[in-house]
């Protein structure tokens, strides 16, 4: 009978360690768990880094790099080095951008820079002919002899291939849809050459972009609606509001390439994206102008410091100071208007963040 009792006692003091030591292990596994750090690097209990780190997973920005400091996807075959054409989107900072290009080139003798002054407005995103795209290229973007060169102006995406050139290497800046909106409305007020283009009145020219926008409202029979209910209400009806006062979206059309007129299915999201991804070298963000700049002299050949030192010198240009920004309401309208240009800021903007990351460039994120 003492003998059971002792092989009980001892089997149950065998389980409860059994027990205690599993138990141990659990507690001491998820502690060590809650000292990995996000870099999947190890701290002991005072903080202090371990020697030990496990394998290390790609980010999704080492992922994306490809080769050299371009993103996956990028051609980087047929390529014209010494020619880098800056396509341009009005009101991005452009003005700003091309004189820092051009005092950067002239103190550097890196580039000689030719700037190709702004189609008539209706025509920016006209599909010319061929013949007339090649004609286009071999007078105003080719013909200089020195080079390297920077071609600068308001040029909608172009295919060099299929004129049997090579690509060029293009630049960009895109901004805030809502904001770049608001900019171009205002400089069209303040300009001279839109105010007479637009044949503008003294009361026109006063106009605020809500006044207009209300005022378009109002006439299209869209009000008492939310604001996606409005946009796709004025966008069903022809455009009824103040003289350049039709809030569009651009940049699909911008990067699609000129297509619009021979087949507007060419015309899309997905082929402006498909064309940035392949054939642009860089496109910047104004809110991020000092980063676009640090990524662009360390992407395009020949650069080093000389767009930061020339932008330290450079006052910005074509700065309204009259703007009367639009209530929120208004600008809830507006986004849901520019919904394509949203869809494309943002794939622009996310490219941008990884692209960062891929070139070594910190400071926003």
């Amino acid at each position: 009978m003492a003998r059971s009792l002792t092989y009980y006692f001892f089997a149950i003091l065998l389980i409860l360690s059994t027990i205690t030591l599993v138990c141990w292990r659990l507690m001491t596994s998820s502690f060590a768990m809650s000292l990995l750090r996000p870099d999947g690097s190890k701290v002991n209990e005072d903080g202090l880094l371990m020697s030990w780190k496990p394998h290390k997973q790609q980010t999704k920005a080492q992922q994306t790099c490809g080769k050299g400091f371009n993103l996956r996807g990028y051609s980087e075959k047929d390529r014209n080095e010494d020619l880098i054409i800056y396509t341009e989107v009005p009101k991005c900072a452009s003005t700003t951008f091309m004189q820092i290009l051009s005092n950067a080139c002239k103190n550097s003798k890196t580039y000689s820079t030719h700037y190709t002054m702004p189609q008539v407005i209706q025509d920016l995103l006209k599909v010319p002919s061929f013949s007339s795209k090649q004609k286009f290229v071999k007078i105003q973007v080719l013909p200089f002899t020195k080079q390297p060169y920077i071609f600068m102006g308001h040029l909608t995406f172009f295919d060099f291939n299929e004129l049997g050139y090579k690509q060029p290497l293009f630049i960009d800046l895109v901004r805030d849809p809502v904001e770049r909106w608001i900019s171009l409305y205002y400089y069209t007020r303040a300009d001279s050459y839109f105010r007479n283009w637009l044949k503008l009145t003294p009361d026109e020219i006063k106009q605020t972009l809500g006044d207009c926008l209300h005022l378009w409202i109002r006439q299209a029979g869209c009000m008492g609606r939310d604001a996606k209910d409005t946009a796709t209400c004025l966008k069903a009806r022809p455009f009824s509001g103040c003289k350049g006062g039709h809030i569009v979206s651009t940049y699909p059309e911008w990067f699609s390439g000129k297509y619009a007129h021979i087949n507007s299915s060419m015309v899309s999201i997905e082929r402006a994206k498909a064309n940035i991804e392949k054939y642009y070298t860089f496109i910047g963000i104004t809110e991020h102008f000092k980063e676009t700049l640090v990524a662009m002299e360390t992407i395009l050949p020949r650069f080093k410091n000389e767009l930061s030192e020339a932008y330290k010198s450079t006052e910005r240009a074509n700065v309204g100071h009259n703007k009367v920004r639009p209530n929120n309401s208004s600008i809830a309208v507006m986004r849901e208007l520019l919904a394509d240009d949203y869809d494309l800021y943002k794939f622009i903007l996310q490219r941008f963040y990884i692209h960062l990351k891929c070139l070594g460039v910190h400071g926003i994120i």
